[in-house]
Parts: C-alpha cells; sequence; structure tokens
C-alpha cells in the first residue's frame, strides 16, 4: 500500500511520523495546543491519550482506525 499524502509505501509509523504531512500536522497541532506530538505508535495510543478527556480521546482513536 501507499501513503495516500505521499505516494510513499504506507505504514503507521511513516503515515503519523515520518510522512511530511504528518510533521506538518503535528507542528500545527503544537503551534494551536502547546501539546508536545507524541514520540511513537505506542506513546500517542498510551500515555499521550491521557491527556484527552474520554470524548476527545474517543474522537482521536476513530480516526486513528479510519486512516486504517
Amino acid at each position: 500500500m501507499k501513503c495516500c499524502l505521499c505516494n510513499c509505501t504506507k505504514i503507521i509509523k511513516h503515515f503519523f511520523f515520518g510522512c511530511q504531512h504528518a510533521k506538518t500536522t503535528w507542528r500545527t497541532v503544537y503551534i494551536a495546543t502547546g501539546l508536545t506530538p507524541p514520540s511513537s505508535v505506542s506513546h500517542m495510543l498510551g500515555s499521550w491519550l491521557s491527556n484527552f478527556d474520554f470524548k476527545r480521546e474517543k474522537y482521536i482513536l476513530v480516526g486513528v482506525v479510519a486512516l486504517r
């Protein structure tokens, strides 16, 4: 499979952290919220999500599933 944003081989790590579009998105999130981006997929799905209330955490997880 290919990344739908940059046409690289699609893997989860690339899609969330390696893709230039993902990096731009994380920078935007940081500038808008001050929330430091997660450092890995396991960090994102583990302790990083605990920074959010349950409703937002649920939306993030739905987004992650939709991107698969």
